[in-house]
This record gives structure tokens, sequence and C-alpha cells, in this order.
């Protein structure tokens, strides 16, 4: 998500205008303050709590004072765009229509990129990426068919708001006015109007009339405000000028690049957390009043994979392993290619446009890597999922008589080993190991993209075509690996438990913690 915010800073700063909302501020005796830290784990804070307690007192007070879940599985692939997609409609992929940060628009035959590099969006055009960040992604692309955690908190009489999320759809209409500039580069003229929830700020983007006479760290210098640092002051002037809405979600997106680049567990990139938590909680005077007022939810959206060394080694090409296949690049029709690759970091889609192409011959091709993880395709109302370390495939279809941990029912046929699955053949139930609802993230993912297979990397390694970064020696993200999948959630402030946490399932959560 991170490197869809540096883009974004190429293009200098918008104007904005704000809506009124009269909604009535009806809500439960407790706010809640959602905060969503990228690439936050377990491992990351048991790691700094043990080795550095004494340097993290606010997240230490919010663990010692509630529940933690290290086991929080975001949906695939484990990018931020279908996480956060996911967590505010409490729908898959293949519900909300959002594949991935990359995806290819069958319809219109483009390749759909929130973000990937500077790179990417020069090469697929400046003004239609930013078009599709800024306005399509909550407004055409995200399915009208799923409802979000804002609309619905809007029809029940409760304010909500939202602080550097890029999916944030509500029913209070926004209008960004792009400066002139912004028409020289990208010939983006006209207003630009959004629904979103009451409160939506995005750096120096967009401030509600709320944060509108604030001195708040928006400069380009400061990263036009998509930083930790921004969302952290937002959120503290909206709690001393008594305008904190009985819901906010925000976003603190440094840890991801910091993780990128150093790997996990980056425990120094952490501390700065923690400082901008304490200045949150010293907003209320004293913390335990903060934790009387409000139920704070910290969690990470995804985790990420350590890298080889070695770049080479640390990159599975695709071009090379579809060698035989023209690949169209980036500026031209992707339909005037054999086949179509919508890449995710360590997992892609790939898309058959021929129509002699076999979806087995692509999984055949896929799996002659070594290093390629698992490789699955849906047929004849099957999916398939196939290992190189294994000789047969896993193959399994929604309903059944096998059950997983999230009491989803199953039929399975095949190896068990290529997603590690373990079961219990007594009491007809599936318990997952290296990659945790992989059934439901597969068959998700799969219904998003329909006709395409699904290539994703064993953990070490990136799924590399045009212009894909790779963070060699760093953490890298969007597989199906525990590791890309795993994060952390915190919940303070309330007893109120979570079953088997998935952030498919927070939205639920959310809205129950206002039923109380």
């Amino acid at each position: 998500m991170r490197k869809f915010y540096i883009l974004l800073l190429c293009f200098v700063l918008f104007g904005c205008q704000q809506s009124e909302s009269n909604q009535p501020n009806t809500t439960s005796s407790k706010n809640v303050i959602m905060i969503m830290v990228d690439s936050m784990t377990g491992e990351l804070i048991q790691t700094s709590l043990e080795e550095e307690r004494e340097k993290f007192p606010a997240l230490r007070y919010l663990v010692e004072n509630g529940n933690v879940y290290n086991d929080l599985v975001a949906p695939f692939p484990s990018m931020s765009v279908s996480i956060e997609s996911t967590l505010i409609t409490g729908e898959m992929p293949n519900k909300h229509s959002i594949p991935g940060l990359t995806w290819y628009d069958v319809k219109n035959d483009r390749i759909i990129d929130y973000g990937t590099s500077f790179e990417t969006y020069r090469k697929l055009g400046f003004k239609e990426s930013l078009e599709d960040s800024l306005y399509n992604l909550n407004n055409v692309h995200l399915s009208k068919e799923t409802t979000t955690i804002f609309e619905e908190l809007h029809d029940r009489g409760i304010k909500s708001g939202a602080i550097n999320l890029l999916l944030y759809r509500g029913k209070t209409e926004h209008e960004i006015e792009p400066p002139a500039i912004i028409y020289w580069t990208t010939g983006i003229r006209e207003k630009i109007k959004t629904n979103g929830p009451d409160i939506l700020s995005f750096g120096s983007f967009y401030r509600p009339k709320e944060l509108q006479t604030e001195l708040l760290p928006d400069a380009l210098l400061l990263k036009a405000g998509l930083s930790d640092y921004y969302t952290t002051e937002a959120i503290t002037k909206l709690i001393k000028n008594n305008e904190q809405p009985p819901f906010l979600l925000a976003f603190f997106p440094d840890m991801d690049k910091r993780t990128h680049r150093n790997g996990p567990p980056y425990v120094h990139g952490l501390k700065t957390v923690d400082d901008h938590l304490q200045r949150i909680l010293d907003a209320y005077g004293s913390w335990e009043e903060a934790l009387e007022q409000n139920i704070f939810i910290l969690f990470g959206d995804h985790g990420q994979a350590s890298l080889v060394e070695n770049e080479e080694r640390a990159k599975l090409n695709l071009h090379d392993l579809y060698a035989e296949y023209y690949i169209a690049p980036f500026g031209e029709k992707p339909a005037s290619g054999d086949i179509v690759i919508a890449n995710n970091h360590r997992s892609a889609y790939i898309y058959p446009i021929r129509k002699d192409i076999q979806i087995k011959d692509l999984v055949e091709k896929g799996l002659q890597d070594p290093r390629m993880g698992i490789a699955a395709a849906e047929q004849n109302g099957w999916v398939e999922a196939w290992s190189p370390d294994v000789d047969q495939p896993l193959r399994f279809k929604k309903g059944g008589e096998w059950e997983d941990i999230y009491g989803q029912k199953w039929t399975i046929d095949g190896s068990l080993d290529v997603l590690g699955l373990k079961t219990s053949q007594e009491e007809k139930s599936i318990h997952y190991t290296d990659y945790p609802d992989a059934l439901n993230q597969l068959y998700s993912a799969l219904h998003s993209l329909p006709n395409s297979i699904i290539v994703t990397a064993k953990p070490g390694f990136v799924v590399f075509s045009e212009t894909t970064p790779v963070h060699n020696g760093g953490g890298e993200h969007g597989g199906l690996h525990r590791d890309d999948t795993l994060a952390v959630l915190i919940v303070s402030g309330t007893d109120k438990k979570i079953e088997n946490p998935r952030i498919v399932d927070l939205k639920d959560y959310i809205l129950s913690l206002f039923d109380e």
C-alpha cells in the first residue's frame, strides 16, 4: 500500500472541499478507535516486548489491558488494497470484486494497478492509474452488491471517520478539486466526487472540515501527510477538539517500507509506532481514561516473508517460465498477447487470452520452478491446487462433510500435503498449518478473476514480471503462506472476544460492539 502513497506524492497536493453531515451522534457507551499498522505481526509484538519491553510503554499497556490474537488471518492475495476491501465490507475478493493490488479488467481489456511502482504508473498511464486509485477503486470497482462498515453505521445514525485509508466508501459526498498542475501532468481537470464516511482525511489530498484550521504535518517534504505522523496528529486533533466520531478507522503505513527494506521482524521500526500511540493515549489526559472512553483495536494488515539475499535468486521470473507465450508489455492492450500476468509480488494471476491455451498447461509450466509454492486453478467446479514438491493435486469445492476451524464446509479429494492440511476422520474436521484459511482464500481469489490461474511463491522469493519491485534480503508479501497472511490483533477496552480471528470477520465484530 505504501508504494501507492509514494506515487501520489509525484503529483503535488490536491485542494479539497467537504460536505456537511447532519447525522445524529448515536453510539454505544464506548467509541471505537481502530488503527491498522502495515505489516505488524505477532512475532514483531512478542519480540519487541520480550527484548526491549521498556521502549514500548503504549503497546505494553494495550496488551496488558486487552486480548491479543497472534494469528489474525488476512485474505489472499495479501496486499493492502484487497485487505482493506475485505476489512470494510466483511467479504472476500469474489464478493467485493477487488482481486488484488494489480488485476486484469477483462471487460475493458486493461491492467488495473493501484500503485506497484512509479514505472508501472508511467507505462499504464498516469491519468488512468490515478483515476483508478482516487475514484474508481471506491466508486466503481468495489462491488455495490456489498455494504461497507461506514455505510452500515451511517444507516444506524452513527458517525464514522477514516484517516489515510485507500478504501473508505460511505454515504457522505466529498469533493476533491485537483489544482492546475494536476491537469497539466495528467489531464485530470474536473472535480472528483467520492463517497466516504462523515469524516474523511487523506493527508494533504483531502482534509475534512473538522481539521481545516489545524496545523498538521502534511507538507510535501513530510510525505504530504501520507504517514504515521499525520495520522497520529489528525486523531489527536479530533480528540482534543471533541470531534472524534464514535467509529474511527485509521492507517499507519510506515512500517511496510521499513520491513520491505530490513526484513521481518523489524523491532526498531515499531518504536515509532509506540511513540505515536503514546500521543493518542495522552490526548485523553490519562491512559486509564482513554480505555474508559474507547475500545482500541490495533492490528496488522498482513505479514511479510523474508527474501533471500541474492536478487536473481529471489526473482522467480514469470517471463522465463512462460517464455513460449507472448505477453503484451505495459502500454499495449493486454489482449494483444497470449496470456496476461497480473502481479501481486509474491503471487500472480495468469489469464489466458488465446482460446487454445489450456489451463492445465499454464499450471504445469508454473510448477517447473522449484521456488514456486502453489499453483491453482478452477476446473469443472473444483479448485485444483498443485505443489512442485507433491506428485498429486488437492481438489476441493464448497459444501460437503468436511468442516474447517472457521465453520466452512468443504468437499476434499487428493493430496492434503499440497496445502499442509491436517484432518480428523472421526470429527470430519480440517486444520490449517502453513497456509491458514487456504481453501477459502484460493476459492475466493479464483472466483474474483474467473478463468485465471494463481501462482504463489515459497517464502524467500517473489514472482517477478514487468516493473515488479524486488526487496532482496528484505521482506515481501502478497503470497498465500502464513508468513504473508498472519498478522496480529490487539483489542483493549472490552471483554468481548473474537473466535478464530480473520480480517474478513472484523466488520461483524465491530458492528456487534455498537449493539451493546
